[in-house]
């Protein structure tokens, strides 16, 4: 008669060749002999977990851990298992036992960093990834896993580099081309990204994740048939995939085919119950095609889904939230006469060298003026780039920081400043000689009174709209979480910002009185041409018919990084033009705070 042992043995055996049923029967005979068994108990519960059945396996393995506390494995294993529960902080306690037990335990480590990752503890997540590669520098996963932290963060090179390094140590590891891909879209290395998602489909022919991803590129780039052709592809591979169904599904709404997309999304929202922040996205676009096709209820209360789900899914948001709101407030209460009548004066700066910044706010119509203006021959846009923010942290690291450095500006320090600025900008464009340089931010509006301190012939272009549709569009797009961003997840939220930026715009105007030509997103979708000129002649620019080519330049300029990408290469619509009047009783609540800005710009309310 085989011993417990030796039955234990024969068990395992089973187990490694996934022979899970067998197994399992002959963990419940040595069970028999002793209850307590702890091993089996710890491998019944390992197979609970390999079959899906996680609380089965949480079960088995808290017993297992009853008869043997000190063993690393059990307390690991159970990690795993409450993972796939959703119950992050009982997974980390477990892993965190089990590295207690055994510190050199690399896969733990890298386990731990998964749970850590999940609950929006990225710097934690970090060096638990960092941890297990110093104890194993060859482990592909943890560096592919230590890739997707740094992409979490916004380190997009140093997620490249970990993804490369996960491939140089496995080659045909086709997650890890996957995630290059998605961190090489991340920095514009958009003919690499393509490149990536292909070589995963080289490796991986029906891996859904890529076709959802590569088709989901082309879309955003405007190269609509190759977006169908992906995604018509991964449909064969996986017909219910929610990120393939999302690209076919905005294919489908560029197209006319409102009913059919809206189906589609529909159903495999019912099917494939896609992962939150697919889900979220999927909100997103309900919301817009039942905003194209008339339904205002529905396609609000998609909106507001989709920004719940956003919220969940931004871990820090309110933290980002109050940053911003304080930073707005504080410039207020800085930039007054008496601040700024004690500034050292500035020296001058070529008006030809000086950038025009076009401000507003999120949602203005500055992507379409953009486009536009960089059409004609004698300017070069930037899109939304970090410029301001250099030049602000540079005067941090002023003596006495921002408050007490602004006023004192010596002559060098704002020829280090407009050298930050223009580093800044070289690292996203080639600046082309005689051209007009146009910086694209809208949110810099905020920023106006720095920008004015250091480049005092600044020209400035406020691209305005009515504040209600600026802050029904601000809540239905998917914006990329920032500090800003994290405004919008509510009409409320989104209606306190925007009047607090516009009262310190308006503040600016008054304290720091500069050139600035106002065009109303109204005024441009009517007549683009006659505003357009009027524009031109305050940049002291001719008239150029290039102007009229547009949307042949949107389609050159590849991704285009805002909410209108898609938009922006059609002709000029009317049909977001005092979108919000569907949407009234909805803003009922944020009227009162946007009507002195509603009057201000002179629209009817």
């Amino acid at each position: 008669m085989a011993t417990v042992l030796e039955t234990l043995t024969i068990a395992v055996k089973h187990h490694q060749a996934g022979e899970f049923e067998r197994a399992e029967q002959i963990y419940g005979e040595v069970l028999r002999v002793d209850p307590n068994h702890a091993d089996a108990l710890h491998l019944l519960g390992v197979i609970a977990h390999q079959v899906g059945q996680h609380q089965r396996a949480v079960d088995r393995i808290r017993r297992a851990i009853q008869s043997n506390p000190n063993a690393a494995a059990f307390h690991s294993n159970l990690g795993s298992a409450y993972h796939a529960l959703g119950k992050l902080a009982e997974a980390v306690a477990a892993y965190e036992r089990a590295l207690t037990i055994e510190p050199g335990l690399a896969e733990v480590h890298n386990n731990l960093g998964n749970a850590l990752k999940d609950q929006g503890k990225l710097e934690e997540a970090v060096a638990c990834y960092q941890r297990a590669l110093e104890l194993k520098p060859d482990y592909a996963q943890a560096h592919n896993n230590l890739g997707i932290a740094f992409r979490d963060l916004g380190k997009l090179d140093e997620a490249v580099a970990s993804y490369q390094r996960a491939l140089e140590i496995m080659p045909d590891y086709v997650e890890a081309h996957n995630n290059l891909g998605n961190a090489l879209r991340d920095q514009e290395n958009l003919d690499e990204a393509v490149a990536s998602y292909q070589r995963a489909l080289e490796i991986k022919p029906d891996y859904a994740d890529a076709f959802g991803n590569l088709a989901s590129l082309y879309e955003r780039l405007n190269r609509h048939e190759e977006a169908v052709g992906t995604a018509t592809k991964g449909l064969q591979v996986s017909p219910h995939h929610p990120l393939i169904n999302l690209a076919v599904a905005k294919c489908e709404m560029r197209e006319g085919r409102h009913q059919d997309a809206i189906d589609r999304l529909v159903r495999v929202r019912h099917l494939a119950k896609p992962a939150s922040d697919v889900a979220k996205e999927i909100s997103f676009q309900l919301g817009r095609l039942y905003d194209r096709t008339g339904d205002a209820s529905r396609a609000f209360a998609e909106f507001a889904k989709a920004n719940r789900l956003a919220m969940q899914h931004a871990h820090d948001y309110l933290d980002a939230k109050q940053r911003y709101d304080r930073n707005v407030d504080a410039f207020g209460k800085l930039f007054n006469e008496a601040w700024i009548g004690c500034w050292s004066p500035a020296p001058p700066c070529d008006q030809d060298d000086t950038p025009v910044f076009l401000i507003g706010f999120a949602r203005s119509g500055t992507t379409l003026l953009d486009v536009i203006l960089g059409s004609h021959p004698r300017i070069q846009t930037l899109e939304e780039k970090p410029t301001i923010l250099a030049m602000h942290r540079e005067i941090e690291s002023f003596p006495g920081g921002f408050v007490r450095a602004i006023p004192t500006l010596a002559p060098a320090q704002f020829s280090q400043l407009r050298t930050t600025y223009f580093r800044t900008v070289d690292g996203f464009i080639d600046r082309r000689p005689g051209h007009v340089l146009l910086d694209r931010n809208p949110m810099n509006t905020v920023n106006l009174g720095l920008i004015l301190r250091v480049f005092p012939a600044a020209r400035f272009i406020m691209a305005v709209r009515h504040p209600c549709d600026v802050c029904l569009s601000c809540f239905i797009q998917d914006f990329k979480l920032n500090d800003g961003t994290a405004n919008f997840f509510t009409l409320e939220d989104t209606a306190l910002l925007y009047d607090k930026v516009m009262n310190l715009w308006r503040q600016y105007v008054r304290v720091l009185p500069h050139p600035y030509h106002v065009v109303r997103y109204e005024d441009l979708v009517d007549d683009p041409q006659a505003e357009t000129r009027r524009l031109l002649e305050f940049l002291h620019l001719d008239w150029d018919d290039a102007i009229f080519r547009y949307r042949e330049h949107a389609k050159r300029r590849g991704m285009i990084h805002t909410p209108s990408y898609g938009q922006v290469t059609e002709p000029i619509y009317k049909r977001a033009r005092y979108r919000w009047q569907r949407y009234a009783e909805q803003l009922r609540p944020i009227l009162g705070v946007l009507k002195p800005h509603i009057e201000f710009f002179g629209y009817s309310s």
